[in-house]
């Protein structure tokens, strides 16, 4: 995602958010602080939402937000 900065005189300039648009399994590993091995099987089965691009896996950033959010009301509504 892109932002255009309008700057004096007019001229527009691009900025880039500081927050990757997709994340591989490594990141997403990181940041829910498992495996990498555990979120490509999660990818594999279909149960993490992402998508192969060549040989290498996707996770879209907005997505796995969502993803995180369901899980946490699910596991909040069992309590």
């Amino acid at each position: 995602m892109s932002i255009y900065i309008q700057k004096q005189g007019g001229q527009e300039t691009e900025a880039r958010d500081a927050r990757p648009e997709f994340l591989r399994p490594h990141e997403v590993a990181q940041k829910l602080g498992v495996s990498r091995n555990l979120v490509l099987r999660h990818l594999r089965s279909k149960r993490l939402p992402g998508f192969k691009l060549g040989k290498a896996w996707l996770v879209r950033a907005s997505e796995l937000d969502k993803y995180l959010s369901l899980k946490e009301t699910l596991f909040a509504e069992q309590e």
